[in-house]
């Protein structure tokens, strides 16, 4: 397909994701969490540690109409696709995942997607650690949860989804 054909569909599936947003089933904050440590790092003498948060949005990331804080989540839910109601902000039993998500686009003035480099760790940045830290029901209420990302599910090359589990741990800033 040509960029503008693969683009358009990016965006129309991009879009097509809102709806969930404005009836209010995606309520979980999805943040990409990465930790580097950079320098030496062993016992007595700790390397530089730099901590970099970055929303994970769709559609165009915010409308100040949305319901919420405005920002437009991507879908969590369970790898067998039920909704998660009460977990008493553990979550740790099973897989998840959140998306789709689609690759990035842009069509005219119009941008967005999530490339998939981003859940990789880069190789040449010292230790570097990646999450998904998410708020939301269900999860824990002060600090959030955070999420190892075990695998990227592609589906086709409009749009893909990231699965997850739960660390059960506090990540340190």
């Amino acid at each position: 397909m040509t960029d503008i054909v693969t683009n358009s569909f990016r965006l129309a599936e991009d879009y097509a994701n809102l709806a969930d947003c404005f009836t209010a089933n995606n309520p979980y904050a999805v943040y990409l969490t990465t930790i580097t440590t950079a320098g030496a790092s062993r016992p007595g003498v700790n390397g530089t540690r730099v901590r970099t948060d970055r929303r994970i949005t769709i559609g165009s990331g915010f409308l100040s109409y949305a319901p919420g804080d405005g920002y437009l989540n991507p879908t969590f839910v369970r790898e067998d696709g039920l909704q998660i109601v009460l977990s008493g902000g553990k979550l740790q039993d099973v897989r998840y995942l959140v998306g789709p998500l689609v690759y990035p686009y842009t069509v005219g003035t119009l941008s967005g997607g999530f490339d998939t480099s981003n859940f990789q760790p880069s190789v040449d940045v010292g230790n570097t650690q990646v999450y998904l830290h998410l708020f939301g029901p269900g999860l824990d209420q002060v600090h959030g949860n955070y999420f190892a990302i075990e695998e990227i599910q592609t589906q086709g090359n409009v749009h893909y989804k990231v699965c997850i589990t739960n660390t059960g741990k506090l990540v340190p800033a």
